[in-house]
């Protein structure tokens, strides 16, 4: 998740390195048009690199976000005596359920013994 995250940080960095760099310059690229009959051709070419980055870094804060909100969903988190079979409820973020424990949205943290199970239930 953290990689996503710095990813799309270093994407926005270079396209902001890029963007600061081309306008330095632009009397250069406007002459550089007049005496290049092949600049249309990189235009287009830059125009479809900046789309095709674009569109990379907004599906990864869309995924990123998504992930994040199911995370934080609340669950019913169940925990089953596997000998006597009495369960019991506890109300937790998805994100706070782990392997054999668990906190629940009132801060108690539970951690399940050996003979029993946790089903999560949203």
């Amino acid at each position: 998740m953290i990689g996503k995250v710095l990813f799309a940080l270093v994407l926005l960095i270079v396209i902001a390195m890029v963007l600061a760099r081309s306008k330095r310059a632009p009397s250069q690229d406007r002459a550089q048009s007049v005496a290049s009959p092949t600049q249309p051709k990189i235009n287009v070419a830059r125009q479809t690199a900046w789309l095709f980055i674009g569109i990379v870094l907004l599906i990864s804060v869309v995924g990123f976000i998504w992930q994040w909100q199911d995370r934080q969903q609340e669950v019913t988190v169940a925990v089953i005596d596997t000998q006597t079979g009495k369960t019991v409820e506890y109300r937790s973020r998805a994100n706070l359920v782990e392997d054999r424990r668990f906190e629940t949205l009132d801060g108690r943290r539970i951690q399940v013994a050996g003979n029993e199970r946790i089903e999560v239930r949203k």
